[in-house]
C-alpha cells in the first residue's frame, strides 16, 4: 500500500503543476477518496474556463490507456521534471477520466483502481 499512497501523491502532484503553471489557478479543491479498491481523486479549478481545444488535448493526454508494466518502471518520475509536464504517465497509472468544464469550473475526476 505504500507504493499506491505514492503513486496518488504523484498524480495529484502532476495534475497540480500543470494547472498551476499554465493556467496560474488561485483556488483548488482536491478529494482523495478510497472507495471499493478504488483511488477516486477529484479536482475542482475555480474561475477557470478552458476552451474545447485544450480540454480535448487533456483527454486525449490523460485518456491514454493504464499501462501496468511501463507504470512500475516510470511511475517514480512524475513530477521531477520542472518545466514539463507529464500527463502521459499520469495517464499510465489510472483507469478512468472525466472532465467538466462549466459555471467558470473545471473539474478533473480520475480513477485509479487497485489490484
Amino acid at each position: 500500500m505504500k507504493h499506491e499512497v505514492k503513486k496518488i501523491t504523484k498524480i495529484v502532484d502532476e495534475i497540480m503543476t500543470y494547472f498551476l503553471y499554465n493556467h496560474e489557478v488561485q483556488m483548488t479543491d482536491v478529494h482523495v477518496e478510497h472507495i471499493n479498491k478504488a483511488f477516486e481523486i477529484t479536482f475542482i479549478f475555480h474561475d477557470l474556463q478552458l476552451d474545447e481545444l485544450e480540454i480535448r488535448d487533456l483527454k486525449k493526454n490523460l485518456g491514454r490507456k493504464r499501462n501496468p508494466e511501463l507504470e512500475d518502471y516510470y511511475w517514480q518520475l512524475t513530477g521531477e521534471a520542472e518545466e514539463s509536464n507529464e500527463l502521459s504517465l499520469v495517464a499510465m497509472m489510472t483507469d478512468a477520466v472525466e472532465f467538466l468544464n462549466e459555471d467558470n469550473k473545471v473539474r478533473v475526476m480520475l480513477l485509479r483502481k487497485l489490484d
